[in-house]
């Protein structure tokens, strides 16, 4: 069993909009307990192995891995059977990307890390890594943590910003390649990221359409048609995600019934509720409890 929280972002996340730490793990413990944030997350493996989960897919990170997680994905990290297993956890809050790119273009990039689709690049092998300029950034980002000069603060900031671009900059060179981008440069991306934000902040609250386009200044039928543009998904696709995922970590972590957790996930409809959560996650509610409701 997966249990979810919801992570705390420690202060020096809070205040300078990234962290930069290693982990070790001992073998088959977890090495984060399967939780969500705003942040950016991507893991460099150093040594031995790893099952990571981000939503719903299962993958066997090896040594010299990297896995993207993007913001508000439900994700976890237990470790295999290796002796010694380590890996760097990369926190990036997006408005960092906001306060370094120029206006025109910080949606865009932001947005490649918030929108997921069936095809997103999540795992990169060695083999890849060090075809790309990643593994270069990512090494520069490591010696810089363990040197003890003067203004580290800022020298990690601007390493954590070099990682990102070669992220970046990977994702959008696959997008050429294959003429698959998920994220459409449109004019109303900055209203609708808006609206993302929204309804991971509100998804407990009756919260429709309607009202996101208020909030953002848009007609209903326009927003409707840029929503699904740019997420590819509905408003209500995209809403139920949101409310089942965070429905799951509920089921994981407390003692609360079905009918509690559907009310705290903004469902009124029991039977609704149970039907979109099977239909999302392959089983019902239920599933994770041993006891009757």
């Amino acid at each position: 069993m997966r249990n979810y929280s919801i992570e705390v972002e420690p202060k020096a996340l809070t205040e300078d909009g990234m962290e930069f730490f290693p982990l070790d793990i001992e073998p088959h413990a977890f090495g984060t307990r399967a939780h969500i944030h705003e942040a950016i997350e991507i893991i460099f493996v150093e040594s031995g192995s790893f099952r990571m989960f981000a939503g719903d897919r299962e993958y066997f990170v090896r040594e010299g891995d990297m896995m993207l997680f993007r913001s508000n994905t439900i994700h976890s990290i237990i470790a295999c059977e290796s002796e010694h297993n380590r890996y760097y956890v990369l926190k990036v809050k997006p408005s960092l990307i906001f306060d370094l790119a120029s206006k025109d273009s910080a949606l865009g990039y932001v947005m490649r890390f918030v929108l997921s689709g069936e095809n997103s690049k999540t795992h990169w092998s060695s083999d890849e890594l060090c075809k790309s300029d990643i593994y270069l950034s990512f090494e520069r980002m490591t010696k810089t943590l363990e040197s003890t000069g003067v203004c580290l603060d800022l020298a990690l900031k601007l390493s954590a910003a070099e990682v990102i671009l070669a992220v970046l900059r990977d994702i959008i060179y696959r997008e050429q390649q294959t003429g698959e981008s998920l994220y459409a440069n449109d004019s109303a991306a900055e209203q609708i990221y808006k609206a993302i934000k929204e309804v991971n902040r509100r998804y407990s609250e009756p919260i429709t359409a309607q009202s996101c386009a208020e909030n953002v200044n848009m007609s209903y039928s326009y927003f409707s048609r840029s929503f699904k543009r740019i997420t590819q998904k509905s408003f209500k696709e995209y809403l139920n995600e949101v409310r089942i995922n965070n429905a799951e970590r509920l089921l994981m972590t407390t003692d609360l019934s079905v009918t509690e957790i559907a009310l705290e996930c903004g469902y009124n409809n029991i039977s609704y509720f149970i039907m979109v959560y099977k239909t999302l996650k392959g089983k019902t509610p239920f599933s994770h409890r041993n006891r009757k409701y």
